[in-house]
């Protein structure tokens, strides 16, 4: 899955900045097209997170229960841990502006 961590590799979120260290000679425009990356995953994670509620919801509301370790987990502990990490990158980012 986009953006989930796979046996140690770098989340797809992530890998293009951890390769830039602190003091990166990026210009404030390569930084802010960065940003806008971060804040367009961002914005695809909390859709998925929404759809994800809303097949939950159908789902219990047709009398199924959602798989705890699949759908279950994902809104409540993957996505949600993904959203966090791609909200810290982008500070972290606007921190170099």
């Amino acid at each position: 899955k986009k953006g989930e961590d796979n046996n140690g590799k770098d989340d797809s979120y992530t890998s293009r900045n951890e390769d830039v260290p602190d003091g990166d000679k990026r210009n404030p425009e390569q930084i802010q097209k960065e940003i806008d990356r971060l804040e367009q995953v961002k914005k695809e994670l909390q859709d998925q997170l929404d759809n994800g509620r809303r097949q939950a919801s159908r789902e219990l509301r047709d009398g199924h229960t959602p798989n705890p370790h699949g759908l279950g987990k994902e809104i409540n502990e993957l996505i949600p841990k993904q959203i966090t990490e791609v909200t810290k990158q982008i500070a972290k980012t606007k921190a170099k502006l």
